[in-house]
């Protein structure tokens, strides 16, 4: 039987590196700046180069609501839907939930002290039943 598949293609070899620093051109840098000059200007480089390929992926699976352009307009829209829809709703969830809320704290309250005097009576049974231990049930 013939495996139709596609091989799968090699790993890209491993980064290795240069051996003489002094060889290495990167495009784009003036080599008379300053050494700090040059550090900046190759970070600049390496975040146009990330935000160039992060865009073009962003574009090639159409997320270009998420491009870099529109982040103030999407922050604006999700700013606008809390304040003027989830807030509003949670407000008026709470204000509703209010009463049922109240009457649950008074059966905690019951089911906490029942809770408690039934440690107090079994704490008093192992006492008066097992005079000589020092059983402490807390």
């Amino acid at each position: 039987m013939s495996d139709s598949r596609e091989d799968i293609a090699p790993n890209p070899p491993r980064w290795k590196p240069n051996p003489d620093p002094s060889s290495i051109h990167v495009s784009g840098l003036d080599i008379s700046a300053p050494l700090h000059d040059q550090i900046e200007q190759i970070e600049q480089l390496i975040t146009f180069k990330l935000q160039v390929s992060l865009e073009s992926s962003l574009y090639s699976i159409n997320l270009n609501a998420f491009s870099f352009q529109n982040i103030d307009e999407t922050f604006s829209k999700i700013h606008n839907v809390l304040a003027t829809k989830i807030l509003p709703a949670v407000k008026r969830y709470g204000v509703g939930t209010e009463p049922v809320r109240e009457a649950a704290r008074v059966c905690n309250y019951f089911l906490n002290t029942l809770d408690f005097t039934y440690y107090l009576v079994l704490d008093f049974i192992l006492r008066t039943s097992c005079p000589d231990s020092d059983t402490d049930i807390r």
